[in-house]
């Protein structure tokens, strides 16, 4: 499962996996002194055991691993085939530039973020994309509203509610054959290669441009997400998401929307999944909880339901020959970035969204993705601590990209472009030191 490798090999470096906690799975993607990937735990669910007992797992398991490992990469950009809209965003087109990708390979910018790729090289030593692109705020495309509005309602993967469709069974019809159309991968040639699919609310949205900045060239990338308290959920999330008095929800758009969204999720990766693919699920920590303003009033029958539901999508993947990589909310800032943009009058402003480590520790999600990745075949990734700076003390964690004056954020809780970029050779470093990627990789 995802904790392996001890307690991530002491101390990393530059504050990789978080003074040693995070090594293992969790701490993979930054350079380090941990080895980044475990052993894996023996799970509960049997997936990998030999039913007949005569000795035939660990070759069965050695022969998965081989098929994976030379499983082809599709050597081609995912961006304009499935995802149309992105390359009008700022910076996202370049990283299609590079059909040869020298594995996680990229350039350090000047100056560097504070956080270091293990990949990472000199600019001029690799012929592979920069690690990080520097934005100022005014060329940010997620701080124009005109900008967001137009990708939240013209990506078609971005799921919308259909406002247009008043009847219940129409409407989630029409929410499952989007999200079948999305969640199929484009797969080429007579090779089999690797897909990679991303599900989650809106938060997965934002995610998309790095994960797929990560892994271009390297898997076909499909994801589906659907925002305003949806995601991967269940019946109680939505109740108390949408506020429905009746039980189903029966009577509330969006909550049958949601549920068109889950029943579309889980037929569509019963169908797509192949042996090497890789199911990545990214939320709201709100999904676990809800928010500190808003929590649920039924704490333990609604999160014993979610963990239920990933139980489930760990069983399905597995049955599948897949891997499951949970990746773990970024942080909630207190403010909004805007706010927190240092001036002549206000030099101290970033000041306004800072949390410390301490308190990212303690996030729901991350207990809960901690306890599931100890299953065989299920990673979970931390990213959070990417938003703080390291070193000693209060580790602060803010609006910035650590080390840079570029805005992570572009409100309280979604990553501006700029932030979800950041992050792509982190995600390429985990999905290659969990053996994720097959070759070259």
């Amino acid at each position: 499962g995802g904790e392996g490798g001890g307690e991530g090999g002491g101390e990393a470096k530059e504050g990789g996996g978080g003074e040693g906690e995070e090594g293992g799975r969790e701490g993979a993607g930054e350079r380090g002194d941990g080895e980044g990937v475990g052993d894996g735990g023996d799970g509960e669910g049997g997936g990998d055991g030999d039913a007949d007992g005569d000795g035939d797992g660990e070759e069965d398991a050695a022969a998965v691993s081989a098929i994976c490992s030379a499983r082809a990469a599709t050597e081609a950009s995912v961006y304009d085939a499935v995802h149309p809209e992105w390359p009008a965003s700022h910076d996202l087109s370049i990283y299609s530039r590079y059909p040869e990708r020298p594995g996680c390979s990229c350039q350090l910018s000047d100056p560097p973020t504070s956080h270091e790729p293990l990949a990472a090289v000199a600019a001029g030593d690799t012929d592979g994309p920069p690690c990080f692109t520097p934005t100022a705020p005014n060329d940010e495309p997620l701080l124009d509203l005109a900008f967001v509005k137009r990708i939240e309602h013209d990506q078609r993967c971005f799921i919308s509610y259909f406002d247009e469709i008043n009847k219940r069974d129409e409407l989630q019809q029409a929410v499952k054959a989007q999200v079948a159309e999305c969640l199929t991968p484009q797969r080429s040639g007579e090779e089999p290669q690797r897909a990679v699919f991303l599900i989650g609310d809106s938060h997965a949205n934002s995610l998309s441009q790095g994960l797929m900045a990560s892994l271009d060239g390297a898997a076909s990338v499909a994801w589906a997400a659907m925002g305003a308290g949806c995601g991967w959920v269940g019946s109680r999330v939505r109740r108390a998401e949408y506020q429905c008095e009746e039980e189903d929800c029966h009577d509330n758009h969006g909550a049958q929307a949601c549920k068109g969204y889950v029943e579309g999720v889980r037929s569509t990766l019963s169908t797509q999944l192949q042996p090497c693919d890789v199911v990545v699920v990214h939320m709201s920590r709100g999904k676990w909880g809800g928010t500190e303003n808003d929590p649920w009033d039924d704490f333990d029958d609604t999160y014993a339901e979610q963990v239920a539901l990933h139980v489930e999508l760990q069983a399905l993947v597995r049955s599948k020959g897949a891997k499951l990589v949970l990746v773990g909310d970024s942080i909630d800032l207190p403010e909004e970035p805007s706010y927190c943009i240092p001036s002549a009058v206000a030099p101290n402003a970033g000041e306004r969204c800072e949390q410390t480590i301490a308190d990212i520790d303690a996030f729901n999600d991350h207990v809960t993705y901690e306890q599931l990745a100890k299953q065989e075949g299920t990673f979970f990734m931390k990213i959070a601590h990417l938003f703080c700076e390291p070193g000693s003390g209060a580790k602060r964690c803010g609006a910035f990209v650590p080390g840079t004056s570029t805005l992570a954020f572009h409100d309280t809780g979604h990553l501006s472009s700029a932030g979800s970029l950041y992050l792509w050779p982190f995600l390429c470093d985990f999905f290659s030191s969990n053996g994720l990627l097959g070759e070259p990789y």
